[in-house]
């Protein structure tokens, strides 16, 4: 017997939000201190992501490589990214160089982000558009706004339509 899913991770994602916007979503280790992240918190930073990568030029279709580890900026990159209906290719920053630079080769991507530059230094010259993750949360930290202008900002309509569902 076929597995049927009965909603898409994305539709179970704006449920969430919507439902217990303050419920906790993360919890994030800075420092030797946790800093906990609500969902509504996350949706909005997922929001602010998807505007600046919209701003890059990225959308449907466009095949995107995420080098990081595992992190609260990496899911919020996932969900941007599928928001703009992006294709998105995790990679390990795990890789050696040769074969990080042969995955990214092969992939077909148009950005590649790194978690950080020591980890986009092993790669030099790929012909793709290369950015660290940093520049995100430093867009972020620029811009203004809540919520609902960010919604207006992105989509016209329901923003529950914005993810694949």
């Amino acid at each position: 017997m076929p597995l049927i899913l009965e909603t898409t991770l994305t539709r179970t994602f704006l449920s969430r939000c919507e439902k217990t916007p303050d419920a906790p979503a993360f919890a994030t280790r800075i420092e030797g201190s946790w800093k906990t992240t609500t969902y509504g918190e996350f949706l909005e930073r997922v929001l602010l992501t998807a505007l600046h990568l919209r701003g890059l030029k990225i959308g449907r279709g466009d095949r995107v490589a995420l080098v990081s580890e595992n992190s609260e900026a990496l899911a919020q990159m996932h969900f941007a990214l599928w928001a703009l209906e992006a294709v998105v290719v995790p990679v390990s920053p795990q890789l050696s160089s040769q074969d990080l630079c042969s995955v990214l080769e092969d992939c077909g991507c148009e950005h590649v982000f790194f978690q950080d530059q020591p980890t986009a230094d092993r790669v030099g010259a790929t012909g793709v558009a290369i950015h660290n993750l940093r520049e995100i949360g430093a867009w972020m930290a620029a811009a203004t706004g809540t919520t609902d202008t960010l919604k207006k900002a992105l989509w016209d309509w329901d923003p529950a339509s914005l993810f694949l569902l």
